[in-house]
């Protein structure tokens, strides 16, 4: 080993160093407490210490217990040694954080094998460490495949919410490619007609032309708000189905809410009425869109199957905003929830529906997505029946013209 010894006394410091030497270490002298700890940072390979307790500059008690509070920043076994043998200074100097004693004058042979403990229990420390190390690593991996299931998980969740949607939302597209699809046919109808008044002789009828040109521009209308809407429910399916990363970017919740409510709306639309009581001026929050989308398709299609069939269901919708916060409040007219279930419908597999209508990971993903964005999401029922969640995220942080945030503004 390499062994700092350092002692103010020049015989004493010569004794240990043959000594040290014939043993086969590798000695640093030192002549007082300043120099020692001089050496002990500058050298990292210096892991044993024996000190001096009286030394100028700084003594082997000072020294020890700064080691003790590891300012160096790695362990170093300490002989603190002194030609005190009182019963009170092996206390004061075992307390200071030495790890051994001995007195002067020593006996090489004790000196020795004093040694050689501290060497074994450095020797456990340096296997202790590695196996830390490979703790570390192995934990670090599990936790990243941790999250890498947990994603395939959410992402598993994502799909079986499509496909418990995809019957209503192919009807969704259907609709307005149906329309599209007359359109197309009725140009087609005024296109014959346009090419008939071309070859015909004479002058145009000037009833039909200008029923043509009313005509026309409304069917191109049309098309176009057709087009627009199989656009956005495409954009939609494809982000809602995709694998997300992850990441977090500043969102609007509104327009959170409004797509949730888009890809729910054939669900929705047959079994309740949506009530939207959206606040115009929202602040923005970090968030994960394609995540926190989930969470609101999630309970908006659960509120949906708790209503049933039940034409006179309601989903009522709300967004509120404080300083700090963002509120959304989810509410239907349902049967609501059993009070000993309230706790329970956030583990993962518990549910209350039949078979092949949810697998029971629903409201425990949500849970941990909205956890994952620093929020809070509660259940109740409401007084007048129905279940009632209440939603609860951070605001994003704003930004100040000068690029700092509010809270750096003193």
């Amino acid at each position: 080993m390499k062994i700092l010894s350092a002692d103010d006394d020049l015989t004493s410091r010569l004794l240990l160093k043959a000594n040290l030497l014939r043993w086969g270490h590798e000695v640093v002298s030192a002549e007082d407490g300043l120099s020692a700890w001089e050496h002990l940072v500058r050298d990292p390979e210096i892991r044993f210490a024996i000190l001096d307790w009286m030394m100028p500059g700084a003594d082997g008690i000072d020294l020890c217990t700064r080691l003790a509070h590891n300012e160096l920043g790695r362990f170093v076994y300490t002989i603190l040694l002194t030609g005190r043998a009182e019963k009170k200074d092996i206390v004061a100097g075992l307390e200071s954080g030495a790890h051994d004693f001995l007195t002067k004058p020593f006996n090489p042979a004790e000196l020795r094998s004093r040694v050689d403990v501290g060497r074994r229990i450095l020797n456990y420390e340096s296997e202790l460490g590695q196996a830390n190390q490979r703790l570390q690593v192995y934990a670090t991996e599990m936790e990243q495949l941790a999250e890498a299931r947990a994603r395939q998980l959410v992402h598993s969740e994502r799909l079986a919410t499509l496909g418990t949607m995809s019957a209503g939302i192919a009807h969704e597209i259907n609709n307005p490619a149906s329309f599209i699809s007359g359109n197309v046919q009725t140009l087609r109808r005024f296109w014959s007609v346009l090419q008939e008044q071309d070859t015909t002789e004479g002058n145009p009828d000037p009833e039909r032309l200008s029923f043509i040109q009313e005509e026309v521009p409304r069917v191109l209308d049309g098309i176009q708000e057709g087009v627009s809407r199989i656009s956005r429910i495409v954009k939609g399916l494809k982000s809602f189905s995709s694998r997300d990363t992850g990441e977090m970017q500043p969102c609007s919740l509104n327009e959170i809410l409004e797509n949730a409510l888009m890809l729910a709306g054939h669900v929705l639309k047959n079994r309740m009425t949506v009530e939207k009581d959206l606040c115009p001026d929202m602040p923005l929050l970090e968030g994960n869109p394609q995540e926190l989308e989930q969470v609101f398709v999630n309970l908006f299609v659960n509120a949906a199957q708790a209503v049933g069939k039940n034409r006179q269901g309601r989903l009522i919708v709300r967004s509120r905003a404080n300083d700090k916060d963002l509120y959304t409040t989810v509410e239907d007219n349902g049967p609501g929830i059993p009070e000993e279930l309230l706790t329970k419908i956030w583990d993962p597999f518990f549910t209350t529906k039949s078979v092949g209508e949810g697998t029971g990971l629903g409201l425990a993903i949500s849970l941990g997505i909205i956890e994952r964005h620093a929020g809070q999401i509660l259940v109740d029922n409401r007084p007048e029946g129905g279940a009632r969640f209440l939603l609860r995220l951070p605001a994003a942080e704003r930004k100040v013209q000068d690029g700092r945030s509010d809270s750096d503004r003193g």
